[in-house]
């Protein structure tokens, strides 16, 4: 018995001692949405490898990109919105996304360009600075854009719905 117990554990010793440096090997990643330094491997092939690859890591989005909801679609019947409202708002939705779509597109060839020009021979710091600017004139549209959307379907509501809704928000009811 007691050499039995040796054995085994002089195998779990080793066992111990072989797979330490097997997950020392393992790339580590740190992830802002898990909070810790986690092996890469924990995050599978799926979804998460390619979120993690991206800038914006950690930023777990369940409707995609552009799949904003309207808070006031969100709580129609709370709002008790007549179906011309919940048609109007979702019009505006639309056309907002859209918008936001065409504008990241026009970021998205920017930042190609302004690739382009960073891994030149002699960096053109002129065509460089207004590459950049541009991008931010264009996130900045699409800011402005969702305000706009938010402005406009506030203005298909009642008074009563408008109250209504600025309770919900105060209360925290997301």
């Amino acid at each position: 018995m007691k050499n039995r117990t040796i054995s085994i554990l002089g195998i779990f010793t080793a066992l111990l001692l072989l797979s330490g440096p097997v997950a020392a090997e393992k790339e580590m990643h740190h992830s802002k949405a898990h909070g810790e330094w986690t092996p890469m491997s924990t995050h599978g092939d799926g979804h998460h490898k390619k979120q993690c690859d991206s800038k914006k890591h950690g930023k777990h989005v369940s409707k995609g990109k552009y799949g904003k909801k309207s808070g006031i679609l969100r709580y129609k019947r709370e709002l008790e919105l007549s179906e011309d409202q919940v048609k109007q708002v979702k019009a505006l939705l639309r056309e907002n996304k859209k918008t936001t779509i065409m504008l990241q597109a026009e970021i998205d060839v920017a930042k190609i360009d302004l690739k382009t020009l960073k891994y030149a021979a002699t960096v053109d710091m002129a065509a460089s600075a207004a590459t950049i600017k541009g991008i931010a004139a264009k996130k900045a549209d699409i800011k402005i854009s969702w305000l706009q959307f938010s402005i406009d379907s506030k203005a298909a509501l009642t008074d009563e719905q408008k109250a209504k809704l600025k309770e919900i928000y105060k209360n925290g009811s997301s």
